[in-house]
């Protein structure tokens, strides 16, 4: 687990298995501050799996103070279900997570 990085941008497009290992990676990096995939859109997969996930990873993440998933692209339809995994999720999130700080 690398102990010295502390800001992680990752502009681009990373597929089911890269966010897949990204919200893994949150359970156990405790040095990471700064996340930011914005422009990293994979479908269906993005909301069905990833955000559960990273809803997870934020459970037992203490070190994370930003988080960017700006520009995702998706639609209305996304947005709304992100909207709706992340409201569900955030009450608990933030019982376990009082690192964060903009999200």
């Amino acid at each position: 687990v690398n102990t010295s990085l502390t800001t992680l941008k990752l502009g681009g497009y990373l597929d089911c298995y890269g966010l897949v290992a990204l919200a893994e990676a949150l359970k156990i990096n405790m040095s990471l501050k700064t996340l930011n995939f914005a422009l990293n859109f994979d479908g269906a997969f993005f909301r069905s799996s990833f955000v559960p996930a990273l809803a997870e990873a934020l459970k037992v993440n203490r070190s994370l103070t930003d988080l960017n998933v700006a520009d995702n692209s998706l639609g209305p339809d996304g947005m709304a279900d992100l909207g709706e995994a992340l409201m569900a999720a955030l009450g608990e999130v933030l019982i376990f997570n009082t690192s964060i700080k903009t999200l």
